[in-house]
């Protein structure tokens, strides 16, 4: 999220739900084992491994990120350019920060 590198992160899922038969006992069709009795996983282990997904992944916990101005992986290399002047619209905050 970023720096924009790949990473592997293992992924749990813990299914704890009840599933009926017949069918027709089921509130939700996903917990219903069919006549064929052939009980299909995958939508409901989507389902909970979507839950499982961090909304901002990271690659490790210290990552940098990218540059805004130029792109560059601070993680890899500090970049060379000059830092840029500040946005006049918010020029008024900067008193805030020098402030002791």
């Amino acid at each position: 999220m970023r720096c924009l590198a790949s990473y592997e992160q293992e992924i749990t899922a813990r299914v704890d739900d009840l599933f009926f038969y017949p069918p027709g006992a089921a509130t939700d069709p996903l917990l219903a084992i069919p006549e064929t009795a052939i009980l299909d996983l995958g939508p409901i282990l989507r389902e909970y491994f979507l839950l499982d997904l961090p909304l901002q992944p990271v690659c490790r916990p210290d990552c940098k990120g990218l540059c805004p101005e130029c792109g560059n992986n601070l993680n890899e290399s500090t970049c060379r350019h000059p830092s840029t002047d500040i946005d006049p619209r918010l020029a008024g905050l900067q008193s805030l920060l020098s402030q002791d």
